[in-house]
C-alpha cells in the first residue's frame, strides 16, 4: 500500500542517510538477446513524444518512452508485434524479426488523431463542460467498477535516491534500487505483492530493498489514503464541494476522445489533490493524472508528493494503471545530511481480469519476499 511505503521510507531514512554518503558501483547489466530502442515522434512536427506507450502483446511486455521521448525494450530471439501509442495519436505497429543477438534501432513516428467531440458535452446553455463531464463519470463509475471483482498484474519498479551534497542544485544518484514483484488484488479491499527479484546498489542490503509498486492511489474511488490522510478524490460524490474543474484541453487517441481537465481544490484545510486529469470519453473513467497534495496534507518529513499515472484500456471497459511516477524529498532536518531526493518509476504489465485467487494468498504479511528472489541475475 502507498501508506506501507511511505511509513517505511520516513522510518528507514534515517538509517539509509549515512549510507547514501558511500561511493558505491552498480554490476553492468548482461548483453540482452534483442534490444529495440529508439525514439518516438510526432509525424507532423518530429516533436519528441515522452510518455509513449510501446507494448509487445506476444509477451505481454512493455515500457514507456522517457522525458526524451526514447523508448528502449528487451526482448529474446523471435518474431514480434511492438504497439505504439500516445494520447493525441493514432496508434503504430512495428515488426521486429531476429533470431541473433543485437541491438536493433526503430524510430516511431506517430500520425496525429483527429477530435470528434461526443454528444456529452453541453455547451449550448454555457454550463462549464468539465463539469459536465465529471458529472458523467461520477454517475456511471460505479456501474463500470462494480463489475471488477478481481486482478493480478506483474510490475517492474525503479527507485531512484538522489541528493544535492554540495547544495548547488546538482543532484547525483546516490541509490539505486529495482524489484521485479506480482501483485494480486480482489474485492473490496484485498492486496498482496511478491517480490520475484530484486537487487540494488552495493550501499543497500537486500533486506533494505522492499521498494515495491504498492498499492497505487486510484482516483477512481471515492477517497484514497497517504500515509493518515483520507484523502477525497475527484470523482467522489461530493467532488463539486471539494473542487473546481476546468478544461483545459480535448485530444484524442485512436478512436478515443480524452479531455484534460484542471482540478483545484476548493479548502486548504481539506486533504484534497491539485493538478490535471484526463478522462476517457470510452468508459468515462481517469486514464492519467498528474497530480500533488494540496496544504492539507503533512506526510513531514516526506515533502512535495507528486504523483504521476497513465493508465490503458483493458477488455473495452476497465482503465488499469500501466506507469506510475511518484516523486518526493525527504528533509530529516540534520544540517550534515542534506535533502534526500525520490523518484520511484513502476511498469505494470500482464494483467489478468476477474480471475479467480485463492483466500490464502491474502495473509497479513502485505509484501512477500520469494526465496530466490536474490538470486535471479540482471537477464531476468
Amino acid at each position: 500500500m502507498f501508506k506501507r511505503y511511505l511509513f517505511l521510507t520516513a522510518r528507514d531514512f534515517i538509517t539509509y542517510a549515512l549510507l547514501l554518503m558511500s561511493v558505491f558501483h552498480v554490476a553492468s547489466p548482461q548483453q540482452a538477446t534483442i534490444s529495440v530502442y529508439g525514439y518516438v515522434r510526432s509525424a507532423e512536427s518530429g516533436e519528441l513524444l515522452p510518455g509513449s506507450i510501446i507494448r509487445v502483446n506476444e509477451l505481454s511486455k512493455g515500457t514507456v518512452a522517457n522525458k526524451d521521448g526514447l523508448y528502449r525494450i528487451i526482448l529474446p530471439c523471435g518474431t514480434y508485434n511492438i504497439y505504439i501509442s500516445c494520447i493525441g495519436y493514432y496508434t503504430d505497429t512495428i515488426k521486429i524479426i531476429s533470431d541473433t543477438v543485437h541491438e536493433i534501432r526503430r524510430d516511431i513516428f506517430l500520425m496525429p488523431s483527429s477530435i470528434i467531440v461526443p454528444e456529452i458535452v453541453v455547451y449550448a446553455d454555457r454550463q462549464n463542460p468539465a463539469n459536465e463531464i465529471m458529472k458523467y463519470v461520477i454517475e456511471h463509475k460505479k456501474e463500470i467498477l462494480g463489475k471488477l471483482r478481481s486482478y493480478k498484474f506483474k510490475a517492474y519498479t525503479k527507485t531512484l535516491l538522489k541528493m544535492d551534497e554540495k547544495g548547488e542544485g546538482d543532484t547525483a544518484i546516490v541509490g539505486i534500487l529495482e524489484t521485479q514483484t506480482r501483485s494480486y488484488w480482489k474485492y473490496p479491499d484485498h492486496y498482496k505483492e511478491e517480490i520475484v527479484a530484486r537487487r540494488q546498489s552495493a550501499n543497500f542490503t537486500p533486506e533494505q530493498n522492499i521498494f515495491t509498486v504498492g498499492r497505487i492511489p486510484n482516483l477512481n474511488e471515492d477517497v484514497v489514503t497517504l500515509s493518515s490522510f483520507s484523502i477525497r478524490t475527484p470523482t467522489n460524490q461530493n467532488a463539486f464541494r471539494y473542487y473546481e474543474f476546468e478544461m483545459v484541453d480535448t485530444l484524442s487517441m485512436d478512436d478515443c476522445n480524452v479531455f484534460r481537465i484542471r482540478l483545484k481544490p476548493k479548502s486548504k484545510t481539506i486533504p484534497l489533490f491539485d493538478g490535471f486529469i484526463s478522462i476517457s470519453d470510452k468508459s468515462y473513467l481517469v486514464m492519467s493524472v498528474d497530480i500533488k497534495c494540496n496544504e492539507a496534507v503533512d506526510l513531514s518529513p516526506i515533502k512535495d508528493v507528486r504523483i504521476y499515472q497513465q493508465f490503458s484500456l483493458f477488455e473495452s471497459k476497465y482503465w488499469l494503471s500501466i506507469e506510475s511516477v511518484t516523486t518526493f524529498y525527504v528533509d530529516l532536518a540534520i544540517p550534515s545530511v542534506p535533502p534526500i531526493f525520490c523518484e520511484q518509476h513502476a511498469l505494470l504489465y500482464d494483467y489478468s481480469i476477474n480471475t479467480a485467487i485463492d483466500e490464502e494468498v491474502f495473509d497479513r504479511q502485505i509484501i512477500q519476499i520469494l526465496p530466490l528472489a536474490d538470486s535471479k541475475d540482471s537477464s531476468y
